[in-house]
């Protein structure tokens, strides 16, 4: 049996990926928000600025996280991606 250990990596190219034999499975999302407790840098533009539902994945040395935000309604604004990267 192969490991089925869960890593949280800065993106890689494709051509790294399609060469690789490491991994059994690659998702490739993003922006990468926080890295090692280090604040990574966002893009400028409308989808890092806007506020929107959001969908996180967080790895801590203990466990794996899965956070959703709630948006486009008039209870639930959602975030940009500067508010959601600070309440991580």
């Amino acid at each position: 049996m192969k490991d089925s250990s869960i890593f949280i990596l800065p993106v890689k190219s494709d051509q790294f990926y399609e060469q690789s034999k490491q991994e059994l499975a690659v998702l490739v999302a993003g922006p990468l928000l926080l890295y090692n407790y280090e604040k990574m840098n966002l893009p400028e533009m409308d989808f890092s600025n806007d506020r929107h539902p959001r969908t996180c994945l967080c790895q801590t040395i203990e466990s794996l996280i899965f956070i959703t935000i709630d948006g486009r309604s008039k209870n639930a604004e959602g975030m940009n991606l500067k508010e959601v990267r600070f309440f991580l």
